[in-house]
């Protein structure tokens, strides 16, 4: 990449600017290409290959760089966006991770439900032997997870029930 095009992905936004920019070139092994905004740091521009643009904010957090989507350029202005990007920040300020509290907002189904209402029916539809799946279910794992949030559950609880499973029965039908 030449430093007139690196130059060219930072300015400062106005909404005549963000409506001008082109959709991400095709053939790019990238999904999007990236704008910054001069105005607020960490507000970027993402355009698709397809044109669609979304306002994004960039940060870093407990030495990770981090990611959180603000909204489409149609649905948000831009005003709104650098408001809710600098409300953002504010929180990084104080140590909170934005990202974090929006993943908590959202629920998260139990086991039970995502294996009665999600993976049941996906394996009736695809899979020859989604009875021996519904089995294996009703008998190893809904008992032990059932009522427990899908992310709650460890590597550990899980690799713990296989272990389990293994004593009772075959390794065969433990690695299943």
């Amino acid at each position: 990449m030449s430093k007139q095009e690196k130059i060219s992905r930072k300015f400062h936004f106005t909404t005549k600017n963000i409506r001008s920019l082109q959709r991400h070139d095709r053939n790019s092994p990238s999904t999007d290409q990236e704008y910054s905004d001069t105005e607020v740091i960490g507000l970027r521009v993402f355009v698709s290959k397809t044109g669609r643009k979304s306002f994004h904010l960039r940060y870093w957090i407990n030495k990770r760089k981090r990611v959180i989507k603000i909204g489409d350029t149609d649905c948000i202005p831009l005003t709104e966006a650098r408001t809710i990007a600098s409300s953002f920040r504010g929180m990084i300020a104080r140590g909170l991770d934005p990202l974090n509290d929006r993943l908590k907002s959202k629920t998260t189904p139990l086991f039970r439900d995502f294996i009665e209402e999600s993976y049941i029916p996906w394996a009736k539809a695809h899979k020859k032997s989604w009875k021996d799946d519904e089995r294996m279910f009703a008998v190893d794992w809904v008992q032990t997870f059932g009522k427990i949030q899908l992310k709650d559950i460890s590597r550990r609880s899980i690799q713990d029930n296989i272990m389990r499973i293994k004593k009772r029965t075959s390794g065969a039908t433990s690695n299943r």
